[in-house]
């Protein structure tokens, strides 16, 4: 859907709200995705300062967290693609042409290898904003993985170190095991330089992951 077709008097929060009824009607449950976005929306505004993206590209994320994981309507596996193809291909998600190219993108990446040079082509001159915006989303969809249960999430920046402490409910060997999932944080540290730390706490006692 190309701006123009979008009613001017349709708010940013309506299309989401739409958006977040389109996913449902496909995987049900959207618990992960709205915590992604939650967490996803704590990263950029911790490093907005340095980030050199705007209210625009907040958006932009909020709205590819939602739809990241859209593709598990059909399973797990490839879903990251089935997924791109999905939002590429619907003429009922409340999306701009620019938004769909890069939440589209940005889907397709979420997992896996990161993206080379010659994938950013499409994207034009929304390469870098894309990259920066991938590094979060990435980063994001890390710290709440859908098999362990976490209580709360505390993130604090300091330098350019990323500090965040996860209050485990249970399943503490599962959560070592995901939070140790390095690489997909790699790309947070090429973007903006930043060192992630990730620490685990439960009752009362914190672990390092």
């Amino acid at each position: 859907m190309d701006r123009n077709l979008i009613p001017p008097a349709v708010t940013f929060r309506q299309r989401l709200r739409q958006i977040g009824q389109w996913i449902a009607a496909r995987i049900g449950d959207t618990g992960h995705e709205r915590r992604v976005m939650r967490i996803a929306v704590a990263l950029f505004d911790r490093t907005m300062s340095f980030s050199g993206l705007d209210r625009h590209d907040r958006r932009l994320l909020k709205l590819a967290a939602m739809l990241h994981d859209v593709g598990r309507c059909r399973g797990p596996e490839d879903h990251h693609i089935r997924g791109q193809q999905m939002i590429l291909g619907s003429r009922t998600l409340p999306l701009t042409r620019r938004e769909r190219l890069i939440v589209a993108f940005l889907t397709r990446f979420h997992r896996g290898d990161v993206p080379d040079s010659g994938d950013y082509i499409a994207l034009g001159e929304d390469a870098d904003r894309a990259r920066t915006l991938l590094a979060l989303l990435r980063a994001a969809d890390t710290l709440d993985s859908r098999k362990v249960h976490v209580r709360a999430i505390a993130i604090r920046l300091r330098g350019r170190r990323l500090c965040v402490r996860c209050h485990i409910h249970k399943g503490w060997k599962r959560a070592r095991r995901a939070f140790r999932r390095r690489r997909k944080f790699a790309l947070l540290r090429k973007v903006l330089g930043l060192r992630t730390r990730v620490a685990l706490h439960r009752i009362g006692t914190p672990v390092n992951a």
